[in-house]
């Protein structure tokens, strides 16, 4: 074959080539272009459902989620919710930090900062707020805190379903709670115990010996290897029955002994030996 029709046929190879990628190109930038003429909304991350409601929808943080001190709260409202209240609670729902944002243009978003969550997870509730004062739905959205520093520990009650009559006065049983280590874990976890069992709890037969009215720990102290633990006069102004005395005993002394196991408990109400 003559040496110019070669050079001809590779001349209109290489220039259908450089066509090739041209257009190649120009389909690249007119999908580029399609997609920047789409108007960009909130939207759950792939993998996960955004929780919603009949008139609420959350986009972030997505359910089971790993937030934070500083997050992003993002949604979709309908028509008639002027804002939304933002409810950040640990796994006790004992709220621990509160916000409002306001609806623009049918969406919210804010940024919420957290410091030292008590629990290791919690939720975040957005309730739905009408112009007229009213509220909507109430969306309860699974979180875990990522700069929680506290630890597991375990706290002591009663349990009717193991004790049905509850004759074994001293015997309590174990439930797991996530504390904060500081100031003080002996401190926390007896506050968590005051608290009582979580309803899922009560449900498997829990409860706990504490009145109701008002206890409160006013401090605990180690001293030489004694735990003197010391509440105000509504624990024992609302305890009743020697057998009700004992199991509340065995309650904290179990929550406590788990910190040292070979450790005195003294148990006083205003500073003063009570009823234990």
């Amino acid at each position: 074959m003559p040496v110019a029709r070669i050079r001809g046929i590779i001349s209109l190879v290489a220039i259908l080539a450089v066509f090739v990628v041209v257009a190649s190109g120009c389909v690249l930038l007119s999908k580029n272009r399609d997609r920047q003429s789409v108007a960009t909304t909130p939207s759950a991350a792939g993998g996960s459902v955004a929780v919603f409601s009949s008139d609420v929808m959350v986009y972030e943080p997505l359910s089971g989620e790993e937030v934070k001190d500083s997050f992003v709260i993002s949604g979709r409202a309908v028509d008639g919710i002027t804002s939304v209240s933002i409810t950040i609670e640990d796994d006790s729902s004992i709220p621990f930090a509160t916000s409002t944002l306001k609806i623009n243009g049918g969406y919210f978003k804010g940024t919420a900062k957290i410091f030292n969550p008590p629990t290791r997870s919690g939720n975040v509730v957005v309730t739905a707020r009408m112009a007229d004062g009213s509220v909507g739905s109430r969306i309860t959205v699974p979180v875990v805190f990522g700069t929680y520093s506290g630890r597991t520990v375990s706290v002591f009650f009663s349990n009717i379903e193991k004790d049905p009559t509850l004759k074994n006065c001293a015997q309590v049983y174990p439930v797991i709670r996530n504390i904060k280590s500081l100031p003080s874990i002996e401190e926390n976890a007896l506050k968590s115990l005051l608290v009582g069992p979580t309803d899922s709890e009560v449900s498997q037969g829990f409860v706990t010996n504490f009145p109701e009215d008002d206890v409160a720990l006013m401090n605990i102290e180690n001293m030489d290897n004694t735990y003197t633990v010391n509440f105000n006069k509504s624990l024992q102004e609302g305890v009743r029955g020697a057998c009700r005395i004992q199991a509340l005993k065995a309650q904290i002394e179990q929550t406590v002994k788990q910190f040292a196991t070979s450790s005195t408990i003294i148990i006083t109400v205003d500073g003063k030996p009570g009823i234990f």
